[in-house]
């Protein structure tokens, strides 16, 4: 997946398919070894893949890397471009997002951690990949046998050991049968920090807050809101669970 411009935004409500829960724990099981995503979406972690037993080839734009002491950080939210500082206050240095843009170099690190665990592994399986893009499409031909699964044809067919055309979650919900993995609904959840400021003519400004450095609140358009009304048993600038006020348009608001 490349995802530029206006469209990044969107990828903070995309959540994991069944397929990806489906591998998260087949990982944990020590079924699956290793996970290697060509994708920049995040939803491998999201749906629970453990960090130590995937690698993102061609970066993510939900982690940044400090170009002066090289601390990875991966955020709730798509990391912006520029303008970012490192969350150690130790160093000053400038955060750079790690997801790369189409033809750009694949960060060395990652590549070197995807053929270590692709070289000699018993077995690959490919998951809706054209197979087109180097050098992602050269890994699994380094396992000892691979299995590719997609509905259209792919350059390396030929070279595997089954070919299976298909869509993912039929393939894996196999998968899952055979190891008893049962997956039940996704539920997200993220923690929010609500703060009010108190202004003049008996306005509130109402703003949501991540709690987290460097970070702002997910899936969260505008974060701010000014309301008119009373305040229930709260001081202004402190956080609070819940608020109950009026709006400018007689509605009342309650979080």
């Amino acid at each position: 997946m490349v995802v530029i411009g206006m469209q990044e935004r969107e990828l903070d409500f995309k959540m994991p398919t069944y397929s990806h829960l489906v591998l998260a724990e087949l990982v944990k099981r020590g079924v699956v070894k290793f996970v290697v995503t060509s994708n920049h979406d995040n939803l491998h972690q999201t749906a629970g893949t453990p960090l130590d037993k995937m690698v993102d080839l061609f970066g993510n734009v939900y982690v940044e890397q400090c170009v002066t002491c090289k601390t990875r950080w991966r955020r709730e939210v798509i990391v912006p471009l520029t303008g970012r500082k490192c969350d150690d206050p130790n160093c000053d240095g400038a955060l750079k997002r790690t997801g790369t843009r189409m033809n750009a170099m694949t960060p060395q690190y990652a590549l070197d951690i995807a053929m270590q665990q692709s070289e000699g592994t018993d077995l690959a399986i490919v998951l809706g990949s054209s197979m087109t893009i180097s050098p992602f499409c050269e890994l699994p031909s380094l396992a000892k046998k691979m299995i590719i699964c997609t509905l259209q044809e792919t350059p390396y067919d030929d070279d595997a050991d089954l070919k299976v055309r298909c869509y993912i979650d039929t393939l894996v919900r196999k998968l899952a049968q055979m190891h008893d993995v049962h997956i039940k609904e996704f539920t997200y959840q993220q923690t929010f920090q609500f703060k009010t400021v108190q202004l003049p003519n008996n306005q509130y400004q109402f703003t949501i807050q991540s709690g987290r450095i460097n970070e702002q609140p997910q899936c969260i358009d505008d974060a701010a809101l000014l309301i008119n009304g009373k305040r229930r048993g709260m001081q202004a600038g402190k956080y609070y669970h819940c608020l109950l006020a009026e709006s400018s348009f007689g509605d009342k608001i309650q979080i």
